[in-house]
């Protein structure tokens, strides 16, 4: 097998899951640009018991890391592409709202968060539309459906390009 050494920043996908071996396995999105078709997943582990610790406790979706480690090549066309982790730098995390009452609680539950490149996108089961905010915390507006949260993003960036 072939390994490159690589540092790559993006965001968690999924929460991050124990390995065998006391490793942690998670899935890193890495968006080099505004356009979804160059956004690329890498598969990562990590045996560092201090990552390992970090990325099974504190570590949510959404989080942008800067990993760096070895990428491993595989042997035949059907292998995997793999980071072996060895440094993790917590670039930015998703902010946390705590719930104040049983109401806030269950809508919180119901809360579903995705990423377009800088932006993230928030709905819930019992309301209507889509909020839409950049990753920095400005608030750009409410799609009515998802398929309509890509005109919203080119308007929004559209207003606020300087000239």
């Amino acid at each position: 097998m072939d390994t490159i050494p690589l540092a790559i920043d993006g965001y968690l996908d999924t929460e991050p899951i124990p390995g065998p071996r006391g490793t942690a396995r998670f899935r890193l999105i890495s968006s080099p640009t505004e356009d979804v078709s160059e956004e690329s997943v890498l598969a990562c582990v990590t045996g560092d018991p201090f990552i390992v610790h970090l990325a099974l406790t504190e570590l949510r979706p959404g989080d942008v890391l800067r990993v760096a480690g070895m990428l491993t090549l595989p042997d035949r066309a059907s292998g995997a592409v793999q980071l072996q982790v060895d440094a993790l730098e917590v670039l930015q995390e998703v902010p946390l709202t705590l719930a104040e009452t049983a109401d806030e609680a269950e809508a919180a539950d119901q809360l579903t968060f995705d990423r377009y490149g800088t932006y993230i996108a928030v709905s819930t089961s019992n309301t209507p539309g889509v909020q839409l905010w950049t990753e920095a915390g400005t608030w750009v507006g409410i799609a009515t459906e998802p398929a309509t949260i890509e005109t919203l993003i080119a308007a929004y960036e559209k207003a606020t390009r300087k000239p």
